[in-house]
């Protein structure tokens, strides 16, 4: 079984670096690298959600066929969701399972103003206030942050357009987690992923803001592993 992992905006695949050892025994955790970051640093970056899932719904079709689920928080969900809906229209096998987390689907509308055009100072500012996503002493870094800013204004950029094109349907169940101390998404929202699926859907809460799933990484990667586990086939059936 693949679990592969979308990460949030400004995030790099490096945030899944703890989960393999909380995941059913036999997954494989593939954890998408995002142009522009990490082991991508030199690649020029994206700034809509489309663009990125074209790509990586490429490189997915080249991976060895396994059964899979996607998660993804925050503009990572946004992400996940389009790369299904691209695959869906290729194969039915791929995901089996969608995971979207920290994030309202594309066609609701957002309850934040745009900050993607702000100058540094407020745009970090409001990043700060909305997802505690600036640590305090990176502050104190103006070089670091200089390396990282690019990376995060194409992200926001990318997620404030993300309702630029209707966003259709996939047939893979949906599972939508939120944490019920984010400020960011409502529980509407968060219900709203139903429309976006002819499958099945569910809704799962956790304490917690915006980052949730890193305060609550055991009962997160409980529930992720619930999951895989009820995707993966059985002995009798057929892999992927």
């Amino acid at each position: 079984m693949r679990l592969v992992c979308f990460p949030h905006a400004g995030g790099a695949a490096a945030a899944f670096r703890l989960w393999p050892s909380g995941l059913p025994p036999r997954t494989e955790l593939l954890a998408v690298q995002y142009p522009g970051r990490g082991s991508r640093l030199a690649e020029p970056l994206v700034d809509r959600i489309v663009v990125l899932a074209v790509h990586i719904a490429q490189a997915l079709l080249q991976q060895t066929s396994l059964p899979t689920v996607f998660f993804g928080h925050s503009m990572g969900g946004l992400v996940a969701f389009e790369v299904a809906r691209q695959l869906g229209e290729r194969t039915a096998d791929l995901p089996r399972h969608l995971i979207v987390s920290g994030h309202a689907p594309p066609h609701c509308p957002s309850i934040q103003a745009p900050i993607s055009h702000l100058p540094d100072a407020e745009f970090l500012r409001e990043l700060d206030q909305r997802y505690a996503a600036v640590p305090a002493e990176l502050m104190q870094y103006p070089d670091v942050l200089a390396l990282l800013l690019p990376a995060l204004r194409a992200d926001i950029t990318a997620v404030e357009h993300c309702a630029d094109s209707p966003p259709g349907q996939v047939t893979c169940p949906i599972t939508a987690f939120g944490g019920l101390q984010d400020p960011t998404t409502t529980r509407s929202q968060v219900g709203a992923w139903q429309d976006l699926t002819s499958g099945l859907f569910e809704s799962r809460w956790f304490p917690g803001g915006h980052f949730f799933i890193n305060a609550e990484r055991e009962p997160v990667l409980a529930a992720i592993s619930a999951i895989v586990e009820s995707a993966t086939p059985s002995s009798r059936g057929s892999a992927l």
